[in-house]
């Protein structure tokens, strides 16, 4: 997530354009909502937070999930530039 102005050799992508196992997405998206956050126990054993945030644009939404620190730096209303990101 980042502030800077996209380059031309990065593509960026609709929502809607989205499909399962997407990988290398672009794109820009604003954050509708953010679920409530809840701990998980991980293969090693340590406990970390993770949450699930709508975000969207103006041809969809998808939810994105947001893990430990990115959970208090995202708030309702930001707008997130995603590089090189991936649909699960």
């Amino acid at each position: 997530m980042s502030d800077e102005e996209p380059s031309e050799s990065e593509e960026l992508v609709k929502v809607e354009t989205l499909t399962p196992n997407s990988r290398g997405v672009n794109t820009i998206v604003k954050v509708v909502s953010k679920g409530e956050v809840r701990s998980v126990t991980g293969r090693d054993y340590s406990v970390r937070r993770v949450a699930d945030a709508l975000v969207g644009d103006e041809t969809g939404s998808v939810y994105m999930t947001l893990w430990d620190d990115k959970i208090d730096a995202i708030n309702e209303g930001d707008t997130l530039r995603i590089t090189n990101g991936y649909i699960n």
